[in-house]
């Protein structure tokens, strides 16, 4: 159709399919839609800057959901109600209702390192521990007094969507690995210590909230004492948490590999063709 010698696309309308999660820990419903093609070249567009990543992965999830609670009226509000776990779980469904779920998979064999190319079916390989708590999974902290640095408490939280991106804008200048130290150190949203030299004081101890200070006194710890930390926040917060997980048995050998899917990066594979 022209008019005046300018092209006019005639309206149409697309149906797109829809697909309703649950997820693990902030126990929220959404139904969202399958992407576009523009949204696939938003996220292609987003891998040449990681730091936008993250970013540009929170809008397109937010932009593909046609349906939320009513506590969710922005993108701000989708930042700060909703967990790095319960990304996953968005980002599942929305695999799912754009890509399907039967895909080509290379699994390395764990006893003889032959790689096996197999079709794994996603969901039948779905499984999730939904929040069990009274406390909301937003506002527990979990206090782990260590046991060789004695003086030192670790309080835990589950990161929301917003904690991870303003700690990975803080981050923009940084490198790769010192961005992925710092994220994997997220969940630790405070060190107090009975003896310091902060100046905010809380119950007797000294609390240390910058993140590099943070950092260095986990570097400093030893590491019965990280692997406390790490149990902790695994029983508290990590087992809630959706998981892709399938038995794939080895061609050359026979031996059964239990398998966890990487589902981000299948996700980018797929939009990548």
């Amino acid at each position: 159709m022209e008019r005046a010698g300018i092209e006019i696309i005639p309206k149409f309308e697309i149906k797109y399919p829809e697909y309703s999660v649950i997820t693990p820990q902030t126990l929220n419903e959404y139904t969202v839609r399958s992407l576009k093609v523009g949204e696939e070249e938003s996220l292609k567009a987003s891998l040449m800057t990681p730091t936008a990543l993250t970013q540009h992965l929170n809008k397109v999830l937010f932009t593909c959901l046609v349906k939320k609670p009513d506590t969710i009226n922005s993108i701000d509000d989708f930042l700060k109600l909703n967990t790095v776990a319960d990304r996953e779980a968005i980002m599942y469904a929305l695999y799912h209702v754009t890509y399907k779920d039967k895909h080509s998979y290379d699994v390395t064999c764990q006893k003889c390192e032959h790689v096996n190319s197999v079709k794994v079916d996603f969901s039948k390989s779905f499984s999730m521990k939904a929040w069990a708590e009274n406390d909301s999974v937003l506002t527990k902290e979990v206090e782990v007094p260590l046991e060789m640095a004695s003086s030192v408490v670790a309080i835990i939280k589950q990161p929301t969507l917003l904690d991870e991106q303003t700690l990975i804008e803080s981050l923009k200048f940084s490198s790769e690995e010192e961005r992925e130290k710092q994220l994997a150190l997220l969940p630790i949203t405070r060190f107090e210590i009975d003896i310091g030299n902060s100046d905010v004081k809380s119950n007797g101890r000294d609390r240390i909230k910058d993140r590099m200070n943070i950092k260095s006194i986990y570097n400093d710890l030893p590491a019965p004492d990280r692997l406390l930390i790490e149990k902790s926040y695994e029983e508290n917060f990590g087992r809630y948490s959706m998981e892709l997980k399938t038995i794939v048995r080895c061609e050359k050998c026979q031996y059964e590999n239990n398998t966890v899917i990487d589902l981000v990066r299948q996700f980018f594979r797929a939009i990548f063709g």
